[in-house]
């Protein structure tokens, strides 16, 4: 049965103005708010952000008087009315909107008029939830991936270790939260007030490279931000696979590890690095190591985005042009003795990868005890 609450719906507004709709909703238990979003299919219109709060339960809402946001798709701000006379010439944007929603299981039929314009159209809620519909290569043993990564092109796939075969989702996705306007203009700077007196660098907020470096640095730390983490080496991307303790899972389990061709996603799509106000997107960033030690050993980069379901959008993407940009490959858990062992001589493990007293301790924990 359907129930209103959080979540990330995205589809097609069809209308005056034809364009991809996103609805972020955060449940904050005495009500629901967040933000819907219009991104016309014509360059020549600015886009629109409408903020939603809702009071009630019911399936179906009607918001008389939304107040309307223009914004820069790319760039990821709200635009000032100048900046919307400069850039888009002769275009009036009005000051809220009507809008109707009404909620199923999986989706939102909505529909919203303005003194401009009008339009409607069905979102589809995120299967972020739902088990990875990735078709796995199934590897038998560590040697054969291990032989198989000596040989893989250098530099143009980035490689991403997970314990379990759950579908790929940022740290921020995972939470209930999804309105991720609250997230950059409140919770960063709460963050960001917080950990001053801790850090050295003071980071500067006008500059995006800056800002990267800083929610890189919180997600070493296990702050939930909307990047993920990738390494240039399948080695260090098969360490964070098998690094966790198995506890009693059975020894068939399988650990997976992805392989991204970043390559061909940055030759055919357009890299963003925005996430508030921005149109959906997954792209790779090149961040700052400052005051984050861990990123050099690890060869680490990072992917951003503002979608929850990461998969579908770029299995839909590959689809649409013929390509194959995200792959999956299965491990035994079996295969974590041989594969530590292995990658401890390659000098990959919890002390070369976490300077500091926190890796060293878990590299000697494994050696000593094999924990």
């Amino acid at each position: 049965m359907a129930e209103l609450g959080n979540g990330q719906w995205m589809g097609r507004v069809e209308g005056d103005a034809p364009g991809i709709g996103v609805l972020e909703l955060d449940d904050y238990g005495g009500h629901i708010a967040g933000h819907a979003y219009h991104f016309p299919d014509d360059p020549t219109l600015p886009s629109v952000a409408a903020e939603i709060s809702i009071s009630g339960r019911d399936l179906i809402q009607k918001i008389e008087k939304a107040p309307l946001k223009p914004v820069d798709p790319t760039l990821g701000v709200w635009l000032f009315p100048r900046d919307v006379e400069h850039h888009f010439p002769n275009t009036i944007v009005a000051p809220d909107a009507a809008i109707t929603m009404e909620f199923t299981d999986n989706e939102v039929q909505f529909s919203y008029e303005t003194v401009v314009t009008k339009g409607q159209g069905t979102l589809i809620k995120s299967q972020a939830d739902a088990p990875s519909t990735l078709v796995p290569l199934n590897v038998d043993s560590w040697r054969e991936f291990r032989d198989a990564a000596f040989s893989a092109e250098p530099d143009r796939f980035l490689y991403r270790g997970q314990d379990i075969q759950s579908r790929l989702r940022t740290s921020f996705h995972r939470t209930k939260r999804k309105n991720l306007a609250v997230y950059r203009d409140k919770d960063i700077a709460d963050l960001r007030r917080v950990l001053s007196p801790t850090l050295k660098h003071v980071f500067n907020t006008q500059d995006s490279a800056q800002t990267g470096a800083f929610y890189n640095l919180a997600q070493h730390h296990g702050y939930p931000t909307p990047l993920l983490d990738w390494s240039l080496s399948p080695f260090v991307a098969a360490f964070f696979a098998f690094r966790a303790r198995p506890g009693k899972r059975p020894n068939a389990d399988r650990v997976r590890l992805f392989a991204f061709d970043q390559r061909e996603w940055r030759k055919d799509t357009a890299q963003l690095a925005g996430v508030a106000y921005s149109k959906p997107h997954f792209s790779i960033i090149e961040l700052l190591a400052i005051e984050n030690a861990r990123m050099v050993p690890q060869q680490a980069t990072a992917t951003i985005t503002n979608i929850d379901d990461i998969e579908s959008y770029i299995q839909w993407m590959g689809q649409n042009r013929g390509k194959t940009y995200l792959s999956a490959i299965d491990i035994p858990l079996s295969e974590r003795a041989a594969a530590l062992s292995d990658l401890d001589m390659m000098g990959i493990n919890a002390g070369s990868l976490f300077p500091g007293i926190e890796g060293a301790c878990e590299a000697l924990s494994y050696k000593n005890f094999g924990a």
